[in-house]
């Protein structure tokens, strides 16, 4: 991977010929895909608030004896799908972000290639 600043990067030096790069682009990865699992939280949660926000129009629009009328088979079953769908993704990304922050932790916690002192981390 070329990194912008050649041998330095964001106050790395590269010590061997891959021993601190290759910590660095580990590190990056990982990163990256919590990046990845953060934009997934974010559309799970959209995927939830979609359903609620077509119900509570349909409640707050019709008239409280045709409520029954407003809130027809197809539409429920389709926002409770969607729920369902949304609770998923969200429980998936959940899980996958954890799974990451544990493996970042014991990175945070030497500093190295983070660049945090252990103290800081």
């Amino acid at each position: 991977m070329n990194v912008p600043g050649g041998d330095r990067a964001h106050g790395l030096r590269v010590v061997g010929p891959g021993g601190t790069r290759l910590a660095f682009e580990k590190t990056e990865l990982l990163l990256d895909d919590k990046r990845l699992g953060v934009a997934l939280l974010r559309t799970a949660i959209g995927i939830l608030a979609l359903p609620l926000a077509v119900v509570t129009v349909l409640v707050a629009t019709a008239r409280p004896e045709a409520l029954a009328g407003a809130l027809e088979v197809p539409l429920v079953v389709a926002c409770a799908g969607l729920f369902v769908v949304g609770a998923v993704v969200l429980f998936r990304a959940l899980g996958a972000l954890d799974g990451l922050e544990r493996r970042l932790l014991p990175m945070r916690r030497q500093g190295g290639p983070l660049g945090l002192p252990p103290d800081q981390a």
